[in-house]
């Protein structure tokens, strides 16, 4: 599917993209950025994508929630608090937001972070620890990250979805996000004569949601 088919003509289109998958994803790939060249960089990536099919753009929609800002966390191994509102993290996150609040055709969706704060094992570093490769006892604190989940971002673009489609205010809806929690609004969408186009930045994604979208493709070059 990532053979550009060029019968597919250029099509009024809205972008929605999860922020935070964009940003791990983009990070994990390119490096890290300060808030500013993040958003040029998201900038130049979502007009590459309209290019793909010389599309013309409805709207951006980013989704995302305001980095949580009040308590206080204790680290896991050192037992030192801090506040999260002093967080690199937190400064990042909630730079990036305020300046994509100011561009031109998008529109910023908040959903909220659940109030519950977890320590989990990094993924490698539980995989260390089962194959016996790493003591429980050398673990530090560096070895976690917090887990803390968003709420009401899934079901705001999954609303949008709906929106957009049954009020014929697009032709095509690209999708840039890995989650197969879409498929039912997909669905819908694609019955009102809505294209929609996936693009999970390479990542693999499930086969209910390859088989409900009309076109996949995604501007970062294959490996």
């Amino acid at each position: 599917m990532d053979k550009i088919n060029t019968a597919i003509t250029s099509k009024k289109s809205a972008v929605l993209v999860d922020l935070t998958f964009f940003v791990k994803i983009y990070q994990k790939q390119s490096g890290q950025f300060c808030p500013q060249e993040l958003v040029k960089r998201l900038k130049d990536y979502l007009f590459k994508t309209l290019a793909i099919y010389n599309d013309t753009i409805h709207r951006f929609y980013i989704y995302d929630c305001e980095p949580l800002s009040s308590g206080r966390v204790v680290k896991p191994i050192s037992k030192v608090t801090y506040e999260l509102r002093d967080t690199q993290t937190y400064q990042f996150r909630k730079a990036i937001l305020e300046e994509l609040k100011q561009q031109p055709l998008f529109a910023v969706r908040l959903g909220k972070i659940s109030g519950k704060k977890e320590w989990r094992l990094k993924t490698n570093i539980l995989n260390d620890v089962i194959k016996g490769q790493r003591d429980i006892s050398s673990l530090s604190d560096d070895d976690f990250v917090l887990d803390i989940k968003q709420k009401g971002v899934d079901m705001k673009i999954g609303l949008d979805i709906a929106s957009l489609s049954l009020k014929k205010q697009v032709e095509k809806i690209i999708l840039i996000t890995g989650d197969s929690d879409f498929v039912p609004a997909i669905k819908m969408a694609r019955r009102e004569g809505i294209i929609v186009q996936l693009d999970p930045m390479r990542q693999p994604i499930s086969k209910d949601l390859s088989e409900h979208i009309d076109l996949l493709y995604s501007i970062i070059p294959k490996k």
